[in-house]
């Protein structure tokens, strides 16, 4: 007689189920912000372990939380009293900070110079501190006091910050007055341009564009359709105004500019230009 059906039936099952091979990828799904990522795992030889660092303490986690919470707070009261240089309600997000360095991620190793204009509380600032190495020079440019405070306790308190203090140095000057020894392989750049008057404007393109390299990279961000919505609702004079402001930068971004991402994670949303000096001017 043949096998009986409750004999075959695990070879059965044997037979049909595919052998794969584990996948050296692991998919995580976030529900709350529909994101799927995949991370590819790492395989440790065995006579070596991976790093890992220790997970921060209640107490660390509590002291980060009270220094964001300050660091808003000032970015606030500095939005009421200054908005013509502070120009948001509240510091960009961290999908804005990635996307305006995504140039920066994209480094050589040799040492280079970057430099950042109107670093607030330092919103760009902390994801710039990861991605520098030894022998960097960084250079930050901020024309409110109070952000320049909040940037040099930063310094002092923050670990990722600590790292690179001894090759970051802040100076406290409007930019068009800043006067570097040399040029910059990248300029990063948190300042509102659309509330600047025209004439101050072209002078701080001419002065992005003078103190980059040759084949340096600019980036810096607008605010999604705001200057249209300015316009529209504006007075005849600031109306006239935020045109030749529209001008300037449409001007400046047709000259140099080798892409736009537009970041719908932040608040407003916005676009981040990203600009290339093709040499000297």
């Amino acid at each position: 007689m043949g096998l009986s059906s409750v004999e075959t039936a695990p070879c059965i099952r044997l037979a049909l189920r595919p052998q794969v091979p584990p996948t050296p990828y692991t998919f995580t799904f976030n529900p709350r912000r529909g994101i799927i990522r995949v991370t590819l795992k790492t395989v440790c030889s065995p006579g070596r372990q991976r790093l890992k660092l220790p997970a921060p303490t209640l107490l660390e986690k509590t002291n980060r939380m009270f220094r964001a919470l300050k660091q808003r707070a000032t970015f606030i009261k500095q939005f009421t009293t200054r908005f013509e240089t502070t120009g948001s309600l509240v510091p960009s997000s961290r999908f804005l900070a990635k996307s305006i360095t995504r140039y920066l991620r994209e480094r050589a190793e040799s040492p280079i110079r970057v430099l950042e204009c109107g670093p607030g509380t330092g919103a760009f600032t902390n994801r710039i501190v990861r991605l520098l190495q030894p022998g960097d020079t960084y250079h930050l440019v901020e024309l409110n006091e109070r952000f320049v405070q909040t940037l040099k306790r930063r310094f002092e308190e923050e670990p990722h910050w600590q790292a690179v203090a001894k090759t970051a140095q802040i100076f406290e000057t409007p930019l068009q007055e800043f006067q570097p020894a040399e040029k910059y392989d990248f300029i990063i750049s948190g300042l509102p341009h659309v509330n600047f008057p025209p004439a101050l404007l072209e002078q701080m393109t001419a002065t992005y564009v003078r103190m980059l390299k040759p084949g340096g990279m600019f980036s810096y961000f607008e605010y999604m359709c705001v200057l249209r919505i300015r316009k529209s609702i504006s007075l005849f004079g600031a109306r006239q105004r935020m045109r030749k402001v529209n001008s300037i930068l449409q001007d400046f971004c047709n000259k140099y500019r080798i892409g736009r991402d537009s970041v719908w994670m932040n608040f407003p949303p916005a676009w981040v230009q990203h600009l290339n000096s093709p040499g000297d001017d």
